[in-house]
């Protein structure tokens, strides 16, 4: 199954990790970018508990890359095995969701960033 969509992301730099992450829902997520050598790869493939995906992200504006247009294809755990032994970045993380003002909030510790889960049209 792919799909395709556009996205819209909020990014902020927190200036601290916030409280009380210990008893929130989290889970961990596995991503492999490629190429391995670029900066801001627009190429990956993740798993994230027993689902897989290839996504590839194209920003609609050079100059904001808030804005772009994701296209997502499913894949096997066969299937992200085997491109998984390509010449990738990999970043395992663990997602924090936290209730804010309201809305759920996605924070990535080891980023130390927080951000708001996208919109997708």
């Amino acid at each position: 199954m792919s799909s395709s969509t556009i996205e819209i992301e909020i990014t902020y730099l927190a200036a601290r990790i916030p409280e009380g992450l210990a008893g929130c829902t989290c889970k961990e997520l596995e991503d492999i970018y490629f190429p391995a050598t670029a900066e801001h790869a627009k190429v990956r493939i993740r798993r994230s508990d027993k689902t897989y995906e290839f996504t590839k992200k194209t920003p609609l504006d050079q100059n904001d890359a808030g804005q772009q247009k994701k296209e997502n294809i499913a894949l096997t755990s066969d299937e992200f095995a085997a491109l998984a032994k390509g010449d990738g970045r990999r970043l395992v993380k663990t997602r924090y969701y936290l209730p804010y003002n309201g809305l759920v909030g996605e924070v990535a510790p080891e980023l130390a960033r927080f951000h708001y889960r996208p919109l997708h049209f």
